[in-house]
């Protein structure tokens, strides 16, 4: 677990480089530490899940369940967007998004493996 608590802490750390960059190429170098960490997450994250499903007999039916929690996610962002740039502007939505990663990386916190 503790691979996807600093993967979703580098990743809040490089959204709030990117929305406090003075100039595009630390806000570039912002994204690619974004990116790297949050794709590391992302595989660490579904090798971690294949690893705790109780059951092999429902592993099918429990994945497309947690294809679920990637999906919505990504409907659910572009209103936030939406709702937040034209009023406040990006560095309020990265610095959301820093937040949200954060409370992903204390959400693990108390998981332990079995």
């Amino acid at each position: 677990m503790l691979p996807l608590r600093i993967g979703a802490g580098v990743a809040a750390i490089a959204l709030l480089v990117m929305g406090g960059a003075a100039t595009p190429a630390i806000a570039i170098a912002g994204y690619c530490v974004f990116s790297l960490a949050c794709n590391v997450f992302l595989a660490l994250h579904s090798a971690q899940t294949l690893a705790v499903l109780p059951r092999s007999d429902r592993r099918g039916r429990d994945l497309g369940l947690f294809n679920l929690t990637n999906t919505l996610p990504s409907l659910v962002m572009p209103g936030l967007t939406l709702a937040l740039v034209p009023s406040l502007g990006f560095r309020a939505l990265f610095v959301l998004l820093a937040v949200l990663a954060v409370v992903a990386a204390l959400m693990l916190a108390p998981a332990r493996r079995q």
